[in-house]
Parts: C-alpha cells; sequence; structure tokens
C-alpha cells in the first residue's frame, strides 16, 4: 500500500515537473535581435525594423508591447514580409498594428495567409492600408534617393518558385542597397542568384518549438525536420537573408515551446571606402 502510495506521488511529481518544463517553454515575451550589416551602396547608416507573421495576435491593448519596442529603437524603415493578417481570425489585431506603424515609413509584402483572402477583401485591405500609410508593395518597388536603398515585394511564392531571376531584377531599377521582400525563406538557392543585397523573409516561425538553449528548431514548411533557414542573417554569396521567428503565439493551434515571438532591427551601416 504504501509503495503504491510513494510511486502514486512520485508520478505526480513527474507530471507536475514535466507541466512546469512545457510551461517554461511558452512564449512570454517578445525578443528583439539586432543585426549589422556594412554595405558601401548606402548614402547614411539606416535602421530597419521587421515585423513579421503577427497572424491576427495582440501584444497588449492596442498592440502596447510593440509600441513600446519601436518607440524605444526608433526605426527608419519597417518591413512587413507577410502574414501579418491570418485569413482564419479577425482582422483588428492587424489594423491596430498598422496603426502603430503610422509614425514610421512603413513597407509591406504578402503572405500566404494573406493571399488565400478573396481578392474583392484583399482589395479593401490594400487600400485601407495604403490610406494608413502602409505602402503596399506586390511585384512593385520604391526607391529613397537620399538613402540610396531600394526596397521591393515580391508575390507571396507558394510551395515552389513561379518566377525567374529576370523577373526578380527587373523589380529595381536604381543601383543602390536593394531590399527583398518575400515571404518565405526556404529557397535560398533561388534568392542566392538575384542582383540583390538582402532579402527579409518570416515565414518559419522559428521552427515552431525549438531545442531548449539552442537556436535550433524543430520542424519549418518546405524545409522539413531541424531547418537551416528559421531566424538570423545568412550569406548566400552577395545575397544575405535575414529571417525572423515572427510574432505569432501559434501555429494551427499549436504553440510556440522555447520560442518567444521576434522583432528584428537590422543596422545599415554605411562602409567606408577604403
Amino acid at each position: 500500500m504504501c509503495a503504491a502510495l510513494l510511486f502514486m506521488d512520485r508520478k505526480k511529481a513527474m507530471l507536475a515537473g514535466a507541466g512546469l518544463f512545457v510551461l517554461s517553454g511558452l512564449p512570454c515575451k517578445i525578443d528583439v535581435s539586432t543585426y549589422e550589416i556594412e554595405t558601401g551602396y548606402i548614402h547614411e547608416d539606416v535602421r530597419l525594423c521587421v515585423l513579421s507573421d503577427l497572424h491576427s495576435c495582440r501584444f497588449g491593448k492596442k498592440q502596447r508591447q510593440i509600441r513600446r519596442i519601436l518607440e524605444k529603437y526608433q526605426p527608419d524603415i519597417i518591413l512587413m514580409p507577410g502574414d501579418i493578417i491570418d485569413d482564419l481570425k479577425s482582422d483588428e489585431a492587424a489594423f491596430e498594428l498598422f496603426e502603430v506603424c503610422r509614425p514610421y515609413e512603413t513597407y509591406y509584402s504578402p503572405g500566404n495567409h494573406e493571399v488565400r483572402l478573396p481578392d474583392e477583401k484583399l482589395a479593401e485591405y490594400w487600400m485601407r492600408m495604403e490610406e494608413m500609410g502602409i505602402r503596399v508593395l506586390i511585384d512593385d518597388s520604391v526607391y529613397d534617393r537620399k538613402r540610396g536603398i531600394e526596397i521591393a515585394g515580391l508575390h507571396s511564392l507558394p510551395h515552389h518558385v513561379d518566377c525567374s531571376h529576370a523577373y526578380v531584377n527587373t523589380l529595381f531599377h536604381h543601383e543602390g542597397c536593394r531590399i527583398l521582400m518575400s515571404h518565405r525563406p526556404c529557397f535560398p538557392s533561388f534568392y542566392k542568384g538575384l542582383q540583390c543585397d538582402l532579402v527579409v523573409s518570416g515565414h518559419a516561425h522559428g521552427g515552431q518549438w525549438r531545442i531548449p538553449f539552442t537556436h535550433q528548431g524543430l520542424y519549418a514548411p518546405q524545409e522539413g525536420i531541424f531547418p537551416k533557414y528559421t531566424e538570423g542573417v545568412h550569406a548566400l554569396g552577395n545575397v544575405k537573408l535575414c529571417v525572423s521567428r515572427g510574432l505569432n503565439r501559434s501555429a494551427y493551434y499549436i504553440p510556440r515551446l522555447f520560442n518567444n515571438p521576434e522583432i528584428v532591427f537590422i543596422d545599415l551601416r554605411k562602409k567606408e571606402k577604403a
């Protein structure tokens, strides 16, 4: 009898410990990741912010947590490479984020969740965003002559690359630092062949579950088990690929584990001539 009770107590203790272990790995705050990239193309230093994969989540009243981070780091340009709006959720939290971004120069390209929406709804969203000062770039670009930066947004690539290097290269029309927003990071060999300097992506959610105390995610769409391109800055020949873990808390009701939501800041530093 005593042995049975002792076994039950140990079992309960193990279950409780396992529960605490899991809960300790659930996202509880927004991580801020910062990177520096030197380039000889820009005319002055520029701070970029990457806000990706909100999936209509809310971080405090009217996105208060995100607002405070932006106010602290004061980016010059905000890049949104898709999945800010989730086709399965209300759009209210997404537009709260767009409102937070009003004071900043902000550019947006779509992700796979947005393009699942009906064309009429998307047209309505694009119009509302433009009215709020969010520049929507879909196979289009904008050139900042003062800073020497050209920013392009690619349509949301499906599960395969459906366009050529030549097509993407025609989105750029100026010399300078060329930045491409493209939602899916899982096409490194394609990005490597582009005539641009930086590709900004999201989509992979940091691998959703990460091995504790590492930066290794367990799974990402189109990359499979132990994916490589789920966060950070990766050198692909002359092109750098920056992948944000994004802001969503779960994917199809599967919560993140040991993988906080993330906001990325990239400081582009003017490289002095030798």
